[in-house]
């Protein structure tokens, strides 16, 4: 049971120091015995009342709040105002949380050497403040600011309301993890020992602010002068330290360097804690660099050592630490199991950052599991901890992850912000190994915005620094999304290439998930560019792959690839069932949103043979799936579907209806590209009426969205679309300027089949108008021809600009093609300069290794 004693200090000091250089606390005339778990601060002295304790009266007497100079007049002993809680002020009794707001000014008192309200000489002035909880920023102050746990304790402390500040055991357990020594006394011999032990601490506390630099040059100093047997302990603690130093500056060699001299050093003293520690940092060392074996090997005996020393900290370490492991090799509920084992051991001995350490372990397997929302609330709590403790790694690295949910759900704006947030932390704190992961998670916004030119130039920024440190699997991840961007771009040989680099590098490091992944998408690739027989070998190569490692998510998605290739050949049978057992797989696996996404594919497949009834029903099941587990992008998908059987069955009732409900549910939860989606779906169904007007309208509002929303690509192929319904409607003008206005955005993002696309409609405009127009057509360049020219000098430019896209799409034939057309325009009209720059390219397409033709403007 806690004794109190109302330490309110006052005037006369009552907190003594021993020659030990322990504090001594004395005057306990008012102690009396509580319960620190029933102490509900200005309750607590009516509790006891209650209870008919003798001693309440004795103990706690009434206090009548009347200043007079800095005193207060009690009917027990005198009271420093300084001091004083809020609600001692205001005349309640005082309770263990009083003590609480008083030991918050000892520590101010400790650490700034002043006291508290020490520019205040006025009762009244100090009774104010006090009375308004108006208290120091710690913070500010340039001695407590190196120590962010103590400063948020303290400002914890001053809680003005008393039940939420923090209990003793919380107060002790935060004050055990702050790095600190206690000074010796003794001979010259002990002073090097003691000024050791003070430079380790300093280098910790710089370590902890991401210092690097000065922590290393601290610990190298007790290197330079340990070199007594006598100083072993200080040598081995300093080796200790700038191995876990070179960790976070990313210098994996020299930090196992450090820690093989360490845990020698530590052998040779007997020092098996020492020896648990460095085997623990060689595990993180080799988790980092994906050398998964090594690292489940260091960590297993580093935990070994720490049951047999019982200590709770180091158990909690490798927890965490195989947590990681598990992670990696995608067992999530093992996973999860041990990343719990270890919050609950940090949570018991009140270690902060383990428990922060845990909870961002906890939402990188919950986002894995596509669980969003238990991943935020993890990463979310592991951000405040790291936040409240100074712990700047822990933040930046957090704010990856949320980036990462972010990015899954499609806020690219806050995942932006997130990301650069995260890559300003880790380039101040110098961590390069983050800045690449940020600059990784910042490419993958502008993936999924269609900036495929601006996520190229960002992931080869990441893949230069995990290359220049090391990093095989984040160099593995860059070369995987540059395909997808290249593949966006319809840069075939180019995500091919890179799909293999990463397939190479996965496999070099025994991630054959990650090798399965790459097989995969170079399946997609082939696939797109119609080669079905060569897509099916790879998708078949996958799904051998994913028997071998027993990933049954992995074979279903292989099985789902082979039945969108079957699919596309028009093999219905064979797709169907490869879908179905796809679905299978996903159910006994419980991955309930990857089945849903299946059922939908199953709902395109017989819809796409007329059989609507069964369509009808593969889309009821996938939305009762997507309803259950709250999907609203899934639900929208499915409602698509089923507005696609109704439009094909010439239901304009219900599909209409259909849309209604897309509306509604993407307005309630503000998904404003479910709207923009739900909009052209209503396009398509009035341009299927021949009512042009009301599809112009949806289209354009749809458009308007998808520009305020920033997606370029979604936006560009509506404004295509557009330029469609003008040409049905002869409005050549009109389609001429939303064509153009695609074309342009298609070659600022990069995407060659869009542009393709974009100019084949131009051609096709330009065909059917009979006189001059004022247009504008661009090339890649981005330059424009602002003079007015007729509609065959039009043609041939634009015959010119796919001469070249179908150049880099490799298409040699069709660009072959299109030069030779745009090469007799201009001859026609008598365009020599135009004649001159379609014969280039025909030359240039007729032997391929040249480099690429400049499309004539």
């Amino acid at each position: 049971m806690p004794i109190t004693a109302h330490l309110i200090p006052t005037i006369q000091l009552n907190i003594l120091v021993s020659s030990s250089y322990r504090a001594i606390i004395t005057d306990f005339g008012s102690a009396h015995v509580v319960s620190e778990l029933g102490d509900e601060g200005t309750n607590e002295a009516s509790e006891r009342v209650a209870m008919a304790d003798p001693t309440v009266e004795e103990d706690c007497p009434q206090i009548n709040v009347v200043p007079a100079g800095d005193q207060l007049t009690l009917t027990g002993p005198a009271w420093s105002l300084r001091w004083a809680p809020p609600e001692v002020v205001n005349g309640d009794r005082p309770g263990l949380s009083s003590d609480i707001w008083s030991a918050g000014w000892v520590c101010w008192e400790i650490m700034t050497n002043k006291l508290p309200f020490s520019e205040l000489d006025s009762g009244t002035a100090i009774t104010l403040r006090v009375i308004e909880g108006r208290v120091p920023s710690a913070g500010e102050d340039k001695h407590l600011s190196q120590i962010v746990r103590l400063c948020s304790l303290m400002t914890d402390c001053w809680a003005f309301n008393p039940q939420e500040r923090p209990n003793v055991s919380r107060c002790h357990d935060e004050v055990r993890w702050v790095p600190s020594i206690p000074p010796l006394g003794g001979g010259p011999s002990e002073a090097q020992v003691v000024t050791n032990r003070l430079f380790l601490q300093m280098g910790r506390t710089h370590y902890l602010h991401a210092r690097y630099n000065d922590a290393a040059s601290l610990f190298r100093k007790v290197l330079e002068s340990a070199t007594s047997k006598e100083v072993r302990k200080e040598r081995s603690e300093a080796l200790y330290w700038l191995g876990t130093v070179s960790v976070a500056q990313c210098k994996y060699p020299t930090a196992e360097e450090f820690y093989v001299q360490a845990q020698d050093t530590y052998a040779s003293i007997s020092d098996d804690m020492g020896r648990a520690n460095t085997l623990r940092g060689l595990g993180d060392i080799y988790h980092l660099q994906s050398k998964i074996s090594e690292a489940e090997e260091a960590f297993t005996r580093a935990q070994a050592i720490y049951d047999t020393l019982r200590d709770a900290q180091g158990q909690a370490s490798t927890l965490c630490g195989l947590g990681h492991i598990y992670r990696v090799r995608s067992d999530y509920n093992r996973a999860k199991e041990t990343f719990h084992q270890s919050q609950e051991i940090y949570a018991r001995i009140g270690h902060g950052q383990g428990r922060a350490n845990t909870l961002q372990g906890l939402g990188s397997v919950y986002r894995l599991e596509s669980k969003l929302a238990e991943a935020e609330e993890a990463f979310s709590g592991a951000q405040t901890i790291y936040a409240r403790i100074g712990d700047d790694m822990g933040r930046a690295q957090t704010l990856v992850g949320l980036g990462g949910l972010y990015c899954d759900r499609r806020k690219y704006d806050e995942a932006e912000s997130t990301y650069t947030q995260a890559l300003e932390i880790h380039s101040r704190i110098g961590n390069q190994r983050g800045q690449a992961n940020a600059l990784y998670g910042l490419g993958k916004v502008y993936l999924g915005q269609s900036g495929y030119t601006k996520a190229v130039s960002t992931f080869e920024a990441a893949k230069a620094i995990y290359t220049r440190i090391g990093i095989t699997e984040g160099q593995a991840n860059t070369f995987h999304s540059l395909a997808e961007a290249y593949c966006s771009q319809s840069k075939y040989d180019q995500a091919t290439s890179s799909y293999t680099k990463a397939q190479e590098l996965y496999a070099s490091i025994g991630n054959y998930e990650g090798q399965a992944d790459a097989l995969y998408c170079r399946g997609d690739v082939i696939r797109l560019q119609g080669k079905f027989t060569e897509a099916a070998l790879l998708y078949t190569e996958v799904q051998k792959l994913y028997v071998r490692i027993g990933k049954a998510d992995g074979q279903a998605k292989a099985l789902c690839g082979l039945g969108e290739t079957y699919r596309r050949q028009s093999n219905y049978e064979q797709a169907t069932t490869c879908y179905s057992e796809a679905q299978r797989l996903y159910a006994l696996t419980g991955s309930e949103e990857r089945r849903a996404s299946v059922l939908c594919s199953l709902g395109e497949l017989f819809r796409n043979q007329f059989k609507y009834d069964a369509a009808i029903e593969f889309y009821t099941e996938a939305q009762e799936i997507y309803s259950r587990i709250g999907t609203v992008e899934g639900q929208l998908d499915v409602l698509y579907g089923m507005r696609e059987v109704y439009r094909h069955q010439s239901n304009a009732i219900d599909a209409k209806a259909t849309y209604n409900e897309e509306q509604k549910l993407s307005a309630r939860v503000g998904y404003a590209e479910g709207q923009a989606k739900a909009l052209c779906g209503l396009g398509e169904l009035y341009r299927h009426q021949s009512k042009h007007d009301q599809a112009i309208s949806s289209y354009t509002e749809a458009q308007e969205l998808y520009a305020r929303l920033g997606r370029d690509e979604s936006r560009a192929r509506i404004l295509c679309i557009l330029g469609e319904l003008y040409r049905d409607q002869s409005d050549y003008d009109e389609g001429i300027v939303f064509y153009t206005e695609a074309q342009e955005i298609f070659a600022h993002i990069g995407t060659v089949e869009g542009q393709v696309n974009a100019l084949n409609g131009m051609q096709d405009l330009y065909r059917h108008h009979s006189n001059a127009i004022d247009a504008k057509p661009t090339n890649t360049g981005a330059q424009q021809v602002s003079a007015p020219i007729d509609y065959d000098e039009g043609q041939a430019n634009a015959l010119c600009i796919l001469g070249e896209l179908y150049q880099r799409q490799s298409k040699y034939d069709q660009a072959k093609s299109s030069f030779a057309e745009a090469q007799e325009i201009y001859a026609r009209v008598g365009r020599p300069e135009g004649q001159t720059e379609a014969s280039r390219g025909m030359l240039v397409v007729s032997y391929p290794s040249e480099e690429p033709v400049s499309a004539k403007t």
